[in-house]
């Protein structure tokens, strides 16, 4: 029979809630600033708690109610012993009152508070009011809020609550002491993941804690439930396969194949790795997330940081940080992380991520890439060369190392494809670049508009640009762009001619099929 005080089934993120100061995780900034303020008798009337879903405010709050009320007196850690505290934890003290202001905002349900606070503590020293998600109230309540905060009664304490505090208004923060919780980071995570499964005792591995943690996205909540949704899928020993399949994630195998092939160049092996993914029911975007990660944990070890975080001094993740380099691990990345544009939203996200991979590779090793060859055919005799009028006239194409003026313009189709497979969004306003001149290695390029200038101006824009060119030659330039304001005004451009030339006009008449206006119908408007 079970005993009516516990419940049948308790949540572990309730079981393991803390119940001191020194037990709640990721928050040092916030605990010395309560604890200094009790054992100084510096206690604000109000706080105002903010930060991300599961860092600790409620929890916090509770804590500074037990402080406030324990037994033992006002103190920087309360007993958690005493009858007070017992009855906090057990939501059961009758001077603590919690209220949810997303199911409580409106103005009846703060008057209602303000009534209440208008009578003494029955049992303790203060009477504590936590109201949680305060940004829900209504417009009316926050007003009747403030009235109370304006004038607070003796021995009340109020812990206000959000997730979303600039929509708490200026007037009620200024009446309080505002913390901020921070999100708690994958390695706290990790650790205090490992110390719930070790008093469940349940053997969990450390590749599979690091999946949990950085699925919690920096809440401790989260991570805790996730354990225990982890610990119910596969109860004795949680595996890295228990949990990529409790999750949906795809297996650790197909992530590094993907990561040995944009190291290797391996193309073929790469699209080959994504096409069995999914044909394994595996998302396109979150295998994208995964590789994303891998080649994050790769960054920092080849950058040294071997203690940066959980889960990357496992054999493989080391052996292929070994094989690339920082250069071509952020040229990966900068591939895979690049948000799509508007127009691709609707798209085949398995094609987005087969691209994405094929432009990390083409991005990483240029036109190095192995791809899988078809079987040759027999060799035919070759026919007997002929001259036409047509190949006499034709000049022949310059070699990688003949870059003249010339050449950089009459290639420009050639270079501009090349900032198209870096960079999708950037090429529009590269096309509308105009080469005027090659000084040395320095090729001088000339934008008529504001926008595309500052644009192709940005260091990061300009370096792409030059490899984007140094790639076509095959000689390191430079680039330098120039504004032309001094240059004469074109002739008006028919809507034809200027749709063709405005990138925002071709993407309206793309997608949207946009049809320009005939000059001649508006003249006489």
């Amino acid at each position: 029979m079970t005993d009516s005080a516990t419940p049948a089934f308790q949540a572990l993120y309730n079981r393991y809630r803390p119940q001191r100061f020194g037990e709640l995780v990721g928050q040092t900034h916030v605990v010395r600033v309560l604890q200094n303020a009790l054992a100084h008798n510096r206690l604000s009337h109000a706080y105002l708690f903010s930060g991300e879903r599961g860092t600790g405010k409620t929890t916090a709050a509770r804590l500074l109610a037990k402080a406030v009320n324990c037994r033992e007196g006002v103190q920087p850690e309360p007993c958690a012993v005493c009858d007070h505290c017992r009855e906090i934890a057990a939501g059961a003290f009758v001077d603590l009152v919690e209220m949810d202001a997303a199911s409580h905002s409106s103005v009846d349900d703060v008057r209602l508070l303000r009534e209440q606070t208008q009578f003494a503590p029955a049992g303790g020293r203060y009477k504590v009011y936590i109201i949680d998600e305060i940004h829900q109230l209504s417009a009316s309540a926050k007003d009747a809020l403030l009235k109370t905060l304006e004038e607070p009664p003796a021995r009340t304490l109020f812990v206000l609550a959000t997730t979303e505090p600039h929509r708490v208004p200026l007037t009620i923060r200024s009446r309080c002491q505002h913390l901020t919780f921070r999100r708690i980071g994958t390695v706290e995570l990790v650790d205090q993941l490992r110390s719930v499964a070790e008093a469940e005792g349940t053997s969990v591995d450390e590749l599979a804690l690091a999946v949990l943690a950085r699925s919690a996205g920096g809440s401790l909540r989260d991570a805790i439930s996730l354990l225990d949704q982890a610990l119910a899928f596969a109860q004795d020993k949680v595996t890295l396969d228990d949990v990529n399949g409790m999750l949906g994630l795809t297996g650790r195998a197909a992530v590094l194949a993907l990561g040995e092939a944009i190291a290797s160049g391996d193309a073929a092996a790469g699209l080959g790795a994504i096409e069995q993914a999914m044909a394994d029911g595996n998302s396109p975007g979150t295998l994208r997330a995964q590789v994303v990660d891998l080649l994050r944990d790769v960054l920092l070890l080849s950058a040294g940081a071997s203690e940066a975080g959980p889960g990357r001094d496992d054999p493989e993740t080391e052996a292929l940080a070994r094989r690339i380099s920082i250069g071509q691990v952020v040229q990966a990345l900068e591939v895979f992380a690049e948000p799509d544009p508007p127009s691709r939203e609707a798209g085949d996200p398995i094609l987005d991520l087969e691209l994405a991979f094929a432009r990390a590779v083409l991005r990483v090793h240029g036109d190095a890439v192995s791809t899988a060859q078809p079987p040759p055919a027999p060799a035919k005799p070759a026919p007997p060369p002929q001259t036409s009028r047509a190949q006499v006239a034709a000049p022949a194409a310059p070699s990688s190392g003949e870059v003249t003026l010339e050449t950089i313009k009459a290639r420009a189709p050639e270079w501009i494809g090349a900032v198209r497979e870096a960079s999708r969004m950037l090429a529009p306003y590269a096309e509308q670049g105009e080469v005027l001149s090659l000084a040395g290695d320095v090729v001088t390029i000339g934008y008529r508009g504001q926008l595309p200038f500052e644009r192709m101006e940005q260091p990061q824009s300009r370096q792409l640009l030059a490899e984007a060119l140094s790639r076509t030659f095959g000689t390191e330039l430079r680039v330098r762009n120039r504004l032309q304001r001094d240059a004469a005004p074109a002739r008006r451009p028919s809507p034809k001619a200027a749709s063709s030339s405005d990138p925002v006009v071709r993407v309206a008449m793309k997608e949207y099929g946009a049809q320009p206006i005939d000059a001649e119908l508006t003249e006489g408007a």
